[in-house]
């Protein structure tokens, strides 16, 4: 008899042990997060915040250390013009600035100065990128050069490209020795040895220079004139979308290379000596300085240099289809006055796990990506930040995205828990299970994302929130208040993250807050944070000004 008793006690203990190693194992990602002020963007004590997973355990900080210092081990290989080794070193920094992207998007530490340094480090990473190949180059040229086996027009040809180089080379040493101040400035902040980053840029001077030197003192042979080729540009500065106009002559007929850079960008064919003209858009640009030039028959135009600036963008996700584990995101990437922007890289992430893929946008700027996701519930939101684009980087708003795909774990728990609770009823009494408190269900819908309804939509959502029947307490019918309008606000006002921001933080980045979103946000706050009692009347005057509020918006945007 004793022997009967204790082996169902024995199973249902190996079960309940079985049951919760199963939970732990599809529990994937183990993320801690700091306290509220890890998403202000004054925020800056980087090591209060820490990612854990089951492979590594590492905080953002030793990465930031670890990309200054593979910043100099890679200047110094270019320097020592050792390209095999200097492709392992960009390589080995490349997966630094992933990583720190993977984390940083785990971290939602999208509106801290930590995004500052990572952003820079990307822009660090492609100025070696482009470096490293342009003296490469040089240096090639420079043995053909001597070699003296070529004709006199190859010759001239690659004198031409050896003054387009000078000119990258130069452009690129700029742009690192400017991304680099930034990443100092912040390293500096969170007490971090900068001395590696820093030695890092004279070397880069270093080496530039030393190219420059060396291209300055290669003279093209005679019988090179660059005026053969004259030509002008429409315009100085220019935004994505835009169109560069060149309208020139030639002495020389064929086919005519133009550059941007030191790549080909277009070109056109004569037919004969004469005029031409050239249309470009601009799109896959970089921001900053760009030279122009054009060249034909070993025949090189004098350059002109225009300047590309940024545009503001829009990135929304329009669905999230989930079919078993599997989520399909699907959205779009715009400029903001509307331009779809395409073949671009837009990266979805989801809380806890991060990168779930990226996708490339069409012609119609849309992207779309899958991923095999846990059971679970998670926050879906994407991410674009491409710099080969003149386009200011975006967040999209987040999207809920659950997952009951899996049947196996229910049903080995339930198999398990059926065994353990027909040993328990022989055992132990009945346990009144407990009610979930109306409380934490209101917390748990205040706490989903509010989707705005778009501008025609407009009156439905004023009668949406003044007359939302009162399912809660007044305090939290007012939560629910302030968050939709606070989602309408910040699609008329381009704010991103408004869940964590307070509401002074809010106003401060409205661009001219009319009295009514002023005394919206000042009564909210009073009544919120003061730990006062909310009022039926106190509560009827936020309905009123969040109503006056969306209609002057949608009057303004109409």
């Amino acid at each position: 008899m004793k022997s009967s008793a204790v082996l169902p006690a024995v199973l249902a203990g190996l079960g309940l042990v079985l049951f919760a190693v199963v939970l732990v194992l599809g529990g994937g990602t183990v993320l801690y997060e700091a306290a509220d002020d890890a998403y202000s963007a004054s925020h800056k004590d980087v090591n209060a915040v820490s990612v854990m997973t089951t492979e590594e355990a590492e905080t953002i900080t030793p990465l930031m250390e670890k990309i200054m210092l593979q910043s100099l081990k890679a200047s110094l290989e270019i320097d020592s013009k050792d390209f095999e080794y200097s492709e392992r070193e960009l390589k080995e920094f490349e997966n630094l600035v992933n990583r720190l992207k993977t984390n940083n998007g785990k971290i939602k530490l999208g509106n801290t100065e930590i995004n500052d340094f990572r952003l820079s480090s990307e822009e660090l990473e492609i100025a070696l990128s482009v470096l490293n190949s342009d003296v490469a180059r040089v240096e090639e040229i420079k043995q053909s050069i001597r070699k003296g086996s070529l004709s006199a027009a190859d010759i001239s040809a690659l004198y031409a490209e050896l003054q387009l180089l000078s000119k990258e080379i130069s452009l690129t040493a700029d742009t690192y020795s400017s991304a680099a101040e930034t990443m100092i400035g912040v390293a500096e902040n969170q007490n971090l040895d900068t001395s590696s980053l820093k030695e890092s840029i004279d070397v880069v001077k270093k080496f530039a220079d030393a190219s420059l030197s060396s291209i300055g003192s290669m003279r093209p042979k005679p019988g090179t004139s660059d005026l053969q080729i004259l030509f002008t540009l429409s315009g100085d500065t220019f935004a994505y979308g835009d169109t560069l106009r060149i309208d020139g002559t030639s002495r020389l007929s064929g086919v005519h290379s133009i550059y941007l850079d030191t790549r080909v960008w277009s070109s056109v064919t004569l037919s004969e000596p004469g005029s031409f003209s050239k249309s470009i858009r601009i799109t896959n640009v970089s921001k900053g300085q760009h030279t122009v030039s054009i060249q034909s028959q070993g025949h090189v135009s004098k350059q002109d240099t225009i300047r590309v600036v940024t545009t503001n963008t829009t990135l929304f996700i329009d669905s999230a289809k989930v079919s078993g584990n599997t989520v399909t995101v699907t959205g779009a990437l715009q400029t903001e006055n509307g331009l779809s922007v395409s073949g671009a890289k837009v990266d979805v992430y989801a809380d806890g796990v991060g990168l779930l893929g990226t996708g490339i946008t069409n012609k119609n700027g849309v992207f779309s990506i899958q991923s095999d996701l846990e059971d679970g519930e998670y926050l879906v939101y994407a991410e674009f930040s491409d710099f080969s684009f003149p386009l200011e980087e975006s967040v999209s708003e987040p999207v809920d995205v659950k997952i009951s795909g899996s049947f196996l774990l229910p049903l080995l728990g339930a198999a398990i828990l059926g065994v353990a609770a027909f040993i328990g009823v022989r055992v132990f009494r009945k346990r009144k299970s407990f009610a979930v408190s109306a409380e934490t269900e209101t917390e748990s819908e205040l706490l989903q994302t509010v989707k705005p309804s778009p501008a025609k939509g407009i009156a439905k959502a004023i009668r949406k929130i003044i007359g939302s029947p009162a399912k809660t307490e007044d305090s939290n019918k007012l939560r629910v208040l302030y968050r939709e309008t606070i989602a309408h606000i910040a699609v008329y006002e381009g704010i991103r993250n408004t869940p964590v921001k307070t509401p002074r933080e809010i106003q401060q980045d409205i661009s001219n807050p009319c009295t009514e979103v002023t005394t919206f946000l000042t009564e909210y706050e009073y009544l919120h944070y003061a730990d006062v009692s909310v009022s039926e009347t106190d509560l009827e005057k936020m309905k009123t000004l969040s109503a006056k509020i969306l209609e002057r918006y949608h009057e303004k945007n109409n």
